[in-house]
C-alpha cells in the first residue's frame, strides 16, 4: 500500500501537469490582487461545456501514472463510465450520490489497481448524460465532489434537484447500478497554501454552494494537523445560509470537523425560518451587512473571502459573475464594507 506522502507527491506531480494544460485552454482573470499576487486562473465554464461533448485537445494531459499496471479512472481528457452505488436523501431536495468507476479492459482501467486519484480543492467534475432517444442532445453539467482529496475509492457528490434542471432531475432519478459518464477534475481556483500563510480564509455559502468550499475546508483542516501549521492560513470561517434548519447540509460532519480543529474552523449557521434551538452559531435571518460586519475580519487584515450560493445570494453579497463566468466587478455588501476584488473570489 502506498503511504499518504507518496500518494500526495505522485498525484500532485500529475495534477500540476494537467492543470497547466487545462488552464492553457481557458481564459485567465488577471489584475491587481494586492499582497495575494495575481488572481488564480478560473475555468470559463461556457467554453468548458462546449468542449465537453468531445475530448480535450492533444494539449490536455491525463493523470494516468500507471502504478501497478492500473490507470486513473477519472481523466480530464476523456469520458469514463461510472455507476451509482448508493443514493441517500440529505434533504427533501438534495441527494448524496456515491459513484464508483466501471472497469474497462479496453482502456486498461482496472478498479482494484487504479492509481490514487487527487481531486484538488477547489475542483469540479463534469457529468454527461443523454436523456431520451439515442439521438438526444447530451446534457453536461459540473459538480463538485465532497470526497477526500486523495482517494482510489468511490466519489461522492451532493446534488440538489431543481424543477427545470435537466441534469439534476436525471441524477435524482438514477438507481443503484445505473451509469453516467464523468470527466475531470478541473480546477476552479488554484489555491497555493504557502501564498496564504497566516491569512484568514472566509467562506460565505448558501445551499449546495457549500460543496466547493467544503473541498478546501476539509483539506486545510486535515493539513493543519501536520507539521509547520504556521505556513498555512491562521483561521477558517464558514458562514452557511439556508432556508430552514432541516436544510443545513452535512451539519453533523461540519460540526465534527469544527470540534476537532482546535479552534481553526469556526462555523456560523444562518436560516430564514426560526431554528428549534437558536444560539450564537445558529441564528434566524438572512445574510446582511450587519451580520457580515460582525463576523468578518476587516479589510485591513487582508482576508480571502470565497462566495458561493444561489443567484440571489450572490447578487446581495458580492455581485454575480459575468455571463461568461469571469469574476466581474465586486458589488453588494462586501464592496460596501470596504473589501476589494483582491479580497473576494466568486465560485
Amino acid at each position: 500500500m502506498l503511504r499518504l506522502g507518496r500518494m500526495r507527491s505522485l498525484a500532485s506531480a500529475a495534477a500540476a501537469a494537467t492543470a497547466a494544460a487545462v488552464l492553457s485552454l481557458t481564459t485567465v482573470d488577471s489584475g491587481s490582487n494586492g499582497s495575494l499576487g495575481t488572481p488564480p486562473a478560473a475555468l470559463r465554464f461556457n467554453a468548458l461545456l462546449r468542449r465537453a461533448a468531445g475530448t480535450w485537445s492533444a494539449e490536455a494531459q491525463s493523470l494516468d501514472l500507471r502504478l501497478g499496471g492500473g490507470q486513473l479512472v477519472l481523466r480530464p481528457d476523456a469520458w469514463t463510465s461510472w455507476k451509482l452505488v448508493r443514493a441517500t436523501a440529505e434533504t427533501p431536495t438534495t441527494k448524496r450520490l456515491v459513484l464508483e468507476p466501471i472497469a474497462d479492459p479496453e482502456s486498461g482501467i482496472t478498479v482494484a489497481t487504479s492509481t490514487p486519484l487527487e481531486i484538488p480543492p477547489i475542483s469540479c467534475v463534469l457529468f454527461r448524460a443523454t436523456p431520451g432517444e439515442p439521438a438526444g442532445e447530451p446534457v453536461v453539467r459540473p459538480y463538485n465532489p465532497i470526497s477526500p482529496r486523495y482517494t482510489n475509492g468511490p466519489l461522492t457528490f451532493l446534488v440538489r434537484q431543481y424543477p427545470d434542471g435537466r441534469m439534476s432531475n436525471l441524477l435524482h432519478d438514477m438507481r443503484p447500478g445505473d451509469t453516467i459518464q464523468l470527466k475531470g477534475p478541473f480546477e476552479q481556483y488554484r489555491f497555493v497554501e504557502k501564498d496564504h500563510a497566516n491569512q484568514q480564509i472566509v467562506f460565505i455559502a448558501g445551499g449546495t454552494g457549500l460543496t466547493p468550499c467544503l473541498q478546501l475546508i476539509h483539506d486545510l483542516v486535515e493539513r493543519q494537523r501536520e507539521p509547520e501549521p504556521e505556513k498555512r492560513p491562521s483561521k477558517l470561517t464558514l458562514i452557511f445560509a439556508n432556508n430552514t434548519e432541516m436544510e443545513i447540509l452535512l451539519r453533523e460532519e461540519l460540526d465534527e470537523m469544527a470540534a476537532s480543529s482546535n479552534g481553526f474552523l469556526d462555523i456560523h449557521y444562518l436560516v430564514r425560518e426560526a431554528p428549534l434551538v437558536p444560539g450564537p452559531q445558529l441564528m434566524q435571518g438572512i445574510v446582511s451587512r450587519r451580520y457580515l460586519e460582525e463576523r468578518l475580519p476587516p479589510p485591513e487584515q487582508n482576508p480571502l473571502i470565497f462566495v458561493c450560493g444561489p443567484p440571489g445570494m450572490m447578487e446581495l453579497v458580492s455581485g454575480p459573475k459575468t455571463k461568461d463566468k469571469k469574476q466581474g466587478q465586486l458589488a453588494g455588501i462586501l464592496r460596501d464594507l470596504g473589501y476589494t476584488e483582491s479580497h473576494v473570489w466568486k465560485l
